[in-house]
């Protein structure tokens, strides 16, 4: 009976060995946090993306040529038939104002900042609305189905050079985006935080990545002489130096990149990053079904 009893121990000491280890690896996996750092483009380029006009809001309060707003009605009213629009046509969830959750972002003590300027929202809801334009048909649907996600609108985060954040919890993500003036730029690379969660929960795998980089690179030592936005060089090997923290912000800010209104010289063919574009385009392929169904697209017309 002591032999039978220490060996049901012993399974159960390694059971619960294992499911620690199990538990652990997926609260790894699931509760992460990735961010969005502003680099700027590369100085002798012209601007690339649809540019937000450099004043947004007269003084006023009258939207930009861009932004419209129509002041015959009320814009609290307009913005939340703006945000219902969206949640209909793609089923992405918005929030702002005090929908807010201001705890700190997971390990990170850094606070999202409440957004409550009317005119700001109406700005930032508009642009989130040309964003999802751009994405396959029913990829949104077909992503919450098992990884729920919405967008929250704030002010800013108390850490001033973050522009946005992917917090990725157990079954819900937020992707908080600082209303500034790249709001457009933030969404593709935290959506595409997001799109990776989804394909590597499905297998994905990107194990042959770090090839695509200069042999002998490690992630976390910066050098602004492999950037483009650094030296606007066409074979530099990362897009600008918050790519150079890891792989996975790598492939964030390349997609970035691959979201551009018109090409940019880094993208041109047999390029570094025009090789690491066509890896993130053909592993996105791959785990989406709605990115399979879809002909043409957005992010693969350069490459």
């Amino acid at each position: 009976k002591g032999m039978s009893m220490n060996k049901l121990l012993n399974k159960l000491a390694l059971f619960l060995i294992v499911l620690s280890l199990f538990l652990f690896g997926l609260g790894f996996y699931l509760d992460n946090v990735h961010m969005t750092v502003y680099y700027p483009k590369p100085p002798k380029e012209a601007s690339t993306h649809i540019d937000v006009v450099k004043e947004e809001i007269k003084k006023e309060g009258k939207a930009t040529s861009r932004f419209r707003i129509d002041e015959t009605k009320n814009i609290e009213e307009e913005n939340e038939k703006l945000k219902e629009k969206i949640y209909s046509k793609y089923g992405v969830k918005v929030n702002y104002g005090k929908e807010t959750d201001t705890s700190p972002i997971a390990n990170t003590n850094m606070f999202p900042i409440v957004l409550n300027d009317q005119i700001k929202i109406n700005r930032a809801l508009q642009t989130i609305e040309e964003t999802l334009e751009k994405y396959p048909k029913n990829m949104f649907r077909e992503l919450d189905k098992t990884m729920p996600m919405n967008i929250t609108l704030i002010a800013s985060f108390t850490r001033t050079d973050v522009t946005g954040c992917t917090y990725a919890k157990l079954r819900q993500t937020i992707i908080y985006i600082a209303v500034k003036d790249k709001t457009d730029l933030t969404l593709y690379h935290e959506i595409y935080h997001y799109m990776e969660n989804y394909i590597t929960s499905r297998g994905a795998s990107f194990v042959t990545w770090n090839r695509l980089n200069k042999k002998g690179y490690k992630y976390g030592d910066i050098d602004n002489t492999l950037s483009y936005s650094t030296t606007g060089k066409d074979k530099s090997y990362f897009v600008n130096n918050y790519a150079q923290t890891s792989p996975a912000e790598d492939r964030a800010s390349t997609f970035e990149y691959m979201m551009e209104e018109v090409i940019p010289s880094c993208l041109k063919k047999d390029t570094p990053i025009y090789y690491k574009a066509k890896y993130i385009a053909k592993s996105l392929e791959e785990f989406i079904n709605s990115v399979k169904k879809e002909k043409n697209r957005y992010w693969e017309r350069f490459i």
